[in-house]
Formats: C-alpha cells, structure tokens, sequence
C-alpha cells in the first residue's frame, strides 16, 4: 500500500509550492528595496524577478537539508521505538497545536499512532493515540488546497490534525487497524 512514487511525486509539488509561496513576496519585497534605492522602478522588478525565485531556491534548499538532518535523526530513534512497538510505517509530520504545525515524525504501530516532535519546536512534545480511542479518520486540505492532512477524531471528541506525505496511504493503514 506505501507508494514511494506517489510520495516522490508529493513531495515534489511541495518543494514547488515552498519555492513559489517564499519566493513570491521575497521577489516582491527585492523589487521594492531595490526600485527605492535606485529610484529606478525598471532596476527593481529585474532585481525582484531574478532574487525572488534565488531566494525561494534557497529557502527551500535550506528546509530540505533540515528535513533530511531530521529523518536522519528520527531514524535512529525509530530503532528504539522498534523496541517497544511493532511499526508498521513511518514518516515526517506536522502536529498541528494551537496554531503551531508542530515538526516530527508520526509512527503507525500495531496498537497505536505515536508523534515524536522535534526540538526545533515551541511546543516539544509526544503523543500517543491507541487504536481504540479512535472514533473517525479522513484526510483535509492543508491552507485550503493542499491535500496532506490526516485528521483523526477521538471518542472524547479531541481532534489531532497532522500534516504528512501520502495522507490518503496513512488514512487507508490506519482504517486497516481499526477493523
């Protein structure tokens, strides 16, 4: 069921979307320092249209040596989670918490999710879902549009929210659990 192209092609379309939605306002904010400093409006949108997409480039070069430093991490981590549960898949996610989309990784196991987060975060935490507290599942647009989140539904009436690659995959194991 796991679709490493299908995630491949994800994970693409993000890195796309993290250049366009930096890059954008940066190349717009350049072209205005550089139109005000010059007074030259021409110099401006040339500087704005070739350091925005430069900027967005780097930016998200800079979040994916970060994301792969952290799987790197996580992965360690994962050996000694494999101890205690049985994972049956894994991979990065974003918690979200009070309007924070806290950065880790969420592991499906045999009797449950788990959510490590990351120290890089405001709200440092972990969180444990047994299958049985689970009351419903789907998948949610992210930002409106973006078809990555996983919502799980509690019987106490909590929602977690999480962001990840393969929403849908995550979805279709986890509903696997349930039954």
């Amino acid at each position: 069921m796991n679709n490493p192209k299908s995630e491949t092609t994800e994970k693409r379309k993000m890195n796309f979307l993290t250049i366009a939605l930096f890059g954008i306002p940066m190349g717009i904010i350049f072209a205005f320092i550089a139109a005000i400093s010059s007074g030259d409006i021409v110099l401006g949108i040339i500087t704005g249209a070739i350091a925005g997409p430069l900027a967005g480039l780097l930016f998200n070069f800079i979040l994916n040596i970060f994301g792969k430093s952290q799987a790197k991490k996580f992965h360690e981590i994962r050996d000694e989670i494999a101890k205690e549960y049985d994972i049956l898949h894994d991979g990065e996610a974003n918690h979200l918490v009070n309007k924070e989309g806290v950065g880790g990784w969420l592991f499906l196991t045999s009797s449950g999710l788990l959510f490590k987060s990351h120290i890089y975060n405001f709200q440092v935490h972990e969180l444990w879902i047994p299958y049985e507290t689970v009351q419903s599942l789907s998948t949610f647009k992210n930002l409106g549009f973006i078809e990555n989140g996983l919502l799980l539904e509690r019987k106490d009436g909590t929602q977690n929210k999480f962001v990840v690659y393969g929403a849908k995959d995550w979805v279709a194991k986890i509903a696997e659990m349930l039954n």
